[in-house]
């Protein structure tokens, strides 16, 4: 990536060739000579158009302050690389011509403009110009043909069309399926200021209209061709730069709009299917300039560039790119370049001007070029080479049971593991024959305290590690590794994750290499779950159905009594298994737990959790089974001790809720609950003695 400064426009009349380098050759940047007429204020066009890198020059006609006269439509040349000196003009209404009574006059071509945009068919034949001036700006469209000089141009329309500004902007495709290229042409204050893009025939005969959305949104104020969605037929995309979201609650305005409208197979354009894009900034006009990238990162689609000059925290100006996809543009850019990507060159307004599409550095990919107006500069930005890595994570079994303890750990220790073989397989275009990775390995990573871990670092309990390999192009890679579980974990419904994740490693120094990047489309990571094994049917989604009964030893409570009270629990799961589940018993401040008794329990049960002095919640805690097996049910006793002193409640509420981390559907909730209230009486022995 470099960047050139280019002499303004009003240097440029003066010059007769300007020479950089650029790739492996030299590339010629042509000035307009002054016999051309370019005056002080011109506007000046320089169009990269199709691949045999053709320049179109078009100066639009602007006057000086005192000059008053009607004036000619103003001729575009058209320069070729290979002959620099063979140059192909327009004859409609040539320089000499100034005064010629048929063209000039606002009500015809005196200020048409011609060349404010320009299009080449991509086979290099056929020349487009749009001249937006024509007929009080209604705008005019000129084709020419380069091998025959044929020559053809749109008519005036109803005055209803002056002011449309037909010509706008202009992109070369093919739209009709009889293989030879047509036009599509920017209308931005068409059909009532709504905008509209027209598409003629290579004829100029007109095949479809695209309407805008919005008043004043400049819809059609850029547009490009590009096969989006790989099916064969050209896409168009249109800019709005100026379109506003008027739902927003933001106040923002200008934020920029891009519309993209797929050809189908009867080459229509049908505005149902389209695509949007909307810009963020305020004022940041997304979508005043596109250009079609070609397919730059060999995906099979074809890419576009999106210019927003004013976008940005500081309004400087992005420059977005969007890859294509086989369902068309993917929503989110795939890069987004900004001013400060280039330290130490001031840019504003970035991306007023993009163009791309070219190999200019004979790497095959194609390269883009980015224009910054407001600072004089253009941006010529290298496309990297893209490697694609093709990856996997298999495992020796599908579902782990946690009974099947067949790894053995240093300690002895028996515990269930399962085998996890990563390969990984690289290639691309243009991508050298070895590239170095580095990996990183993770296990459980989506929680605090992996369940996993690898068994080749027992004894210690590593869940992640990092280590660098070489691969060979199409050449495939594959590690083995073994993953324990560990005894006794709670989580047994959440699939465990092996994953590893890969980046290109730059061991090159060389600041000028230009280095190879990953694919951006497609994830960085091989991952695979280690699902344990449950009792859940075919469909492997427990849902369980928990019911709960309980009873008090006594019906009523007195204070001062000796006797013990008793919670006696009945909990039955009648549906399928319930993980981690439990059962919490809110209690009375002054109720102190004693125990559980477990004389006539075959399934283990435990209880904790009841400290108020430091939660404020006298809450019992009890872990009733990891998972509670289908059609179990578990009888046991809490035992309870209220305090000798009871506070003046005239009650004793005990409030029990059974649950689980796989959830019961909502028509079985209705027996998770249950609530026992004991009246406190006081009793009192009098004895009278006389």
């Amino acid at each position: 990536m470099f960047y050139h400064r280019l002499p303004s426009v009003y240097l440029a009349a003066k010059m007769k060739m300007n020479k950089c380098q650029i790739g492996h050759g030299p590339f010629y940047l042509l000035a307009l000579a002054p016999s051309i007429g370019l005056k002080p204020r011109s506007w000046r066009a320089a169009c990269e158009l199709a691949h045999f890198l053709n320049l179109s020059f078009c100066a639009p006609p602007s006057l000086p302050a005192h000059v008053t006269a009607n004036r000619s439509c103003t001729r575009c040349e058209l320069s070729f690389q290979e002959l620099f000196n063979e140059r192909i003009a327009f004859t409609e209404a040539p320089s000499s011509a100034l005064n010629t009574r048929s063209y000039w006059g606002f009500h015809r071509q005196g200020y048409c403009q011609a060349g404010f945009s320009a299009a080449l068919a991509e086979d290099g034949q056929k020349l487009f110009v749009g001249a937006p001036g024509s007929w009080y700006w209604q705008g005019q469209v000129y084709s020419k043909d380069l091998v025959t000089d044929e020559e053809r141009k749109t008519r005036e329309s109803p005055a209803s069309d002056d002011d449309s500004f037909l010509g706008y902007s202009a992109a070369a495709g093919e739209f009709t399926g009889d293989s030879s290229m047509d036009i599509v042409v920017g209308m931005p204050r068409g059909n009532n200021l709504t905008g509209k893009a027209v598409l003629y025939s290579s004829l100029l005969r007109n095949l479809q209209n695209i309407s805008g959305e919005q008043m004043g949104s400049y819809f059609g104020y850029s547009v490009c061709v590009s096969d989006i969605n790989g099916d064969g037929l050209d896409d168009i995309v249109v800019g709005a730069p100026l379109f506003t979201d008027l739902q927003s609650k933001e106040s923002k305005y200008e934020e920029g709009r891009v519309y993209v409208h797929y050809q189908d197979s009867k080459h229509h354009f049908d505005t149902d299917g389209r695509s949007i894009l909307d810009g963020t900034y305020t004022k940041g006009r997304f979508g005043l300039s596109l250009a079609t990238l070609k397919d730059i990162n060999k995906d099979g689609y074809e890419d576009f560039a999106v210019g927003a000059p004013y976008a940005g925290k500081d309004g400087k100006g992005i420059v977005y790119i969007y890859h294509g996809s086989a369902s068309g543009v993917r929503d989110k850019p795939s890069q987004i370049i900004t001013p400060e990507e280039f330290p130490g060159v001031e840019l504003n307004t970035l991306g007023f001007a993009v163009s791309g599409s070219m190999d200019m550095d004979s790497n095959e990919y194609p390269d883009i070029v980015l224009g910054a107006y407001e600072s004089e500069r253009v941006i010529f930005m290298k496309s990297r080479p893209v490697v694609n890595i093709t990856s996997s994570m298999k495992l020796n079994k599908d579902v782990l049971s946690l009974e099947d303890k067949t790894c053995t750990l240093k300690d002895k220790t028996k515990v269930a593991c399962v085998e996890a073989t990563l390969c990984l397989m690289y290639n691309g275009i243009g991508v050298a024959s070895e590239i170095d990775l580095a990996l990183n390995h993770t296990l459980d990573g989506n929680l605090k305290s992996p369940r996993a871990l690898f068994l080749d670092a027992n004894p210690y309990q590593v869940s992640s590690r990092t280590n660098n390999i070489r691969l060979k192009k199409n050449v495939e890679f594959c590690n083995k590794t073994t993953v324990y579980i560990q005894n006794a974990i709670r989580d047994k419904l959440t699939p465990i994750e092996i994953k590893t994740s890969y980046e290109l490693i730059d061991l090159e120094p060389y600041r000028y290499v230009l280095k190879p990047i990953l694919n951006l489309n497609v994830p960085t990571a091989a991952t695979n779950e280690i699902n344990i094994e449950k009792n859940c049917g075919k469909d492997d989604i427990c849902i369980p159905d928990l019911q709960l009964l309980a009873a008090s030893n006594m019906e009523q409570y007195s204070i001062g009594t000796k006797k013990r009270l008793e919670l006696d629990m009945t909990i039955r799961n009648a549906g399928e298994d319930a993980f981690e589940s439990m059962l919490y018993v809110k209690m009375p401040l002054d109720v102190n737990y004693i125990n559980i008794e477990k004389s006539k329990l075959d399934f283990p049960v435990s209880c904790s959790g009841a400290h108020p002095e430091l939660t404020g919640e006298n809450v019992l805690q009890c872990d009733i089974g990891n998972p509670l097996p289908a059609n179990k049910t578990l009888n046991f006793k809490i035992l309870l001790e209220p305090s000798r002193v009871v506070s003046s409640t005239s009650d004793l509420v005990f409030t029990m809720v059974v649950n689980s981390t796989n959830a019961e559907k909502n028509d079985t909730l209705f027996n998770n609950m249950y609530e026992i209230e004991l009246p406190v009486r006081v009793e009192v022995a009098l004895a009278v003695r006389g």
